[in-house]
């Protein structure tokens, strides 16, 4: 069987996009459609407030 090598640059790539294995952890655990509805009927924003919190709390690393 053939060995996997990780190089430094696989790794840091990994590390640099953990933010977005993240929010789609998160984003997975809302029921968006529901969100949506419900600010359309309730002319609210819950659903904008509830992914700009995931945003927030895994940002995007600045370069």
């Amino acid at each position: 069987m053939d060995e996997l090598i990780l190089t430094a640059e696989m790794i840091k790539q990994y590390e640099d996009t953990q933010y977005i294995r993240d929010r789609k952890t998160a984003y997975s655990q809302l029921n968006q459609m529901e969100l949506i509805f419900n600010d359309k009927v309730n002319g609210t924003n819950t659903w904008e407030e509830a992914i700009l919190a995931i945003k927030a709390k895994y940002p995007k690393p600045t370069v």
